[in-house]
């Protein structure tokens, strides 16, 4: 299955983004959504409407279910994609349909496909699975477009993240080095798409042109069924798979990416000059007088990505300390997708300068690297990455006290912006919001800020000590013990 290869969006982050990024896009949009009035067409909600269908056949397809062996656990997955209420067109790239799979999409019962393949009225070829029907074969839509990147319709913005979510999945999948991303967080993730997609097909009933009010009560029933069937999965943890855009330094791939049939090395070098032109790089912005959120944003799906490049050289060590040690860089992790979340729309309007994306795009080559290496390394390669990386929690813990005080500093000196359509109304942001303007922050549109940026503190510097209390234990001799000199009168 190909991907879908989506428009970045142009106010993503031009550094490395995550599946919990794009959520988090996903949900701020659907906010600023639902707080519209205005109309929304057809062709509109189609491209949302086919973005959501290819991005949960694309967690589907994650799991094996099918012939051979069946993930059991997926199986709702399985359900919820099976009663999509008649896609609009394919997944691109899809194989050959199954009579099961052509009835959906055109609308009918799979004997009713059957009965039409025997007539010869619909070409397909018989194999040992059943029937396969090519796509030319079917009336199909052609005219589902995906969502244009530059419409400002928060709808429009909504599928095309949904878009780069599904491309940012397929990217993981097609990669055999790259780690299972597990059957309950791919269920949570679909729960969550599926919960939003609820309110926000309620939403359009309202809004949309009167032809179009069909198809959005279908969606709204399917959203809402398959949010209760998968409400079990609320409290598993979102699945981690990250690609930088496309904009990338190529160069910096192809420097790390081992040759065709070369044998798997790593050079460790390349991550110790990554950690440390990126953390001089953050630094420096965060020292500037009016420091960028996309960077701070950025800091904490960094720091993500290197506690989740720590968890898996923990992953082939056998120790004692381990199981305290991940769990503590699992649970960090999770702070420091808060932190970021916390900012919400709030922004400085100051880009990130060039060096930093560079230095933020290298690293991210270099962690991905060290992940794909990790199960091969030997244990001295092992033993030095780790120490890089541990080096590298220090920084993260000194990187967060920095950013603790900058979210007060902004706010008192009115530099802390959003749309004012993204914000609580009164009647001055009313006015800017018509006119779609920037309104002034206050500590009250970011209530959650001040305690995500401590609770993320504190858990950086727990991290720390506990990593450097496991390299200590693991650096201690082995007892030594008496050679027996036989039995003692």
């Amino acid at each position: 299955m190909s991907a879908t290869h989506a428009a970045w969006p142009t106010d993503l982050a031009p550094t490395a983004t995550t599946t919990r990024d794009l959520l988090e896009r996903a949900h701020t949009l659907k906010g600023q959504y639902l707080r519209t009035r205005g109309p929304v067409s057809v062709a509109q909600w189609e491209s949302f409407d086919q973005a959501l269908y290819r991005l949960l056949v694309e967690l589907l397809s994650q799991r094996t279910v099918g012939p051979g062996p069946v993930d059991r656990a997926a199986l709702p997955l399985y359900d919820i994609v099976k009663a999509y209420p008649t896609p609009l067109a394919p997944f691109p790239g899809a194989p050959e349909l199954t009579p099961a799979d052509a009835g959906r999409l055109i609308g009918c019962s799979t004997s009713t496909i059957r009965a039409r393949i025997l007539r010869g009225e619909i070409t397909a070829t018989r194999t040992s699975t059943g029937w396969q029907i090519p796509h030319h074969s079917l009336d199909l839509r052609s005219d589902v477009r995906p969502a244009d990147p530059t419409d400002p319709q928060p709808l429009a913005r909504i599928a095309v993240t949904l878009g780069v979510l599904t491309d940012v999945l397929h990217e993981h999948q097609r990669l055999p080095e790259k780690p299972d991303l597990g059957t309950g967080p791919l269920l949570r993730l679909a729960h969550d798409v599926l919960r939003d997609t609820d309110a926000i097909s309620r939403h359009t009933l309202a809004l949309i042109e009167p032809e179009g009010v069909g198809r959005v009560l279908a969606i709204t029933r399917h959203a809402a069924a398959s949010t209760a069937r998968l409400a079990h999965t609320a409290s598993e943890p979102l699945p981690y798979a990250a690609v930088p855009p496309p904009t990338r330094d190529r160069s910096v791939r192809a420097a790390l990416s081992p040759s065709p049939g070369a044998s798997t090395t790593y050079e460790l070098g390349l991550l110790d000059r990554a950690l440390a032109d990126w953390t001089r790089a953050a630094r420096s912005e965060l020292a500037q007088s009016v420091p960028s959120v996309e960077v701070i944003r950025n800091i904490t799906s960094h720091g993500v990505h290197i506690y989740a490049t720590l968890d898996a050289l923990l992953g082939a060590e056998d120790s004692e300390t381990v199981p305290s040690v991940r769990a503590q860089l699992r649970a960090t992790a999770q702070e420091l997708q808060r932190a970021g979340a916390a900012w919400g729309p709030a922004t400085t309007t100051v880009r990130p300068s060039p060096n930093y994306v560079e230095a933020a795009q290298h690293l991210h080559d270099a962690l991905e690297e060290a992940i794909r290496c990790a199960p091969d390394l030997g244990s001295r390669q092992r033993e030095r990455a780790f120490d890089s990386l541990t080096a590298a929690s220090h920084d993260m813990a000194a990187l967060t006290r920095e950013i603790g005080p900058i979210p007060g500093r902004l706010i008192d000196a009115g530099i802390l912006f959003a749309h004012a359509r993204a914000v609580e109304a009164d009647t001055d942001r009313l006015r800017a919001r018509l006119r779609g303007r920037l309104v002034t922050l206050h500590y009250s549109d970011l209530p959650d800020l001040e305690a995500a940026n401590t609770a993320a503190q504190r858990a950086t510097e727990l991290t720390e000590r506990e990593l450097c209390r496991h390299l200590a234990a693991r650096r201690q001799p082995a007892p030594q013990t008496e050679p027996s000199l036989g039995p003692q009168l």
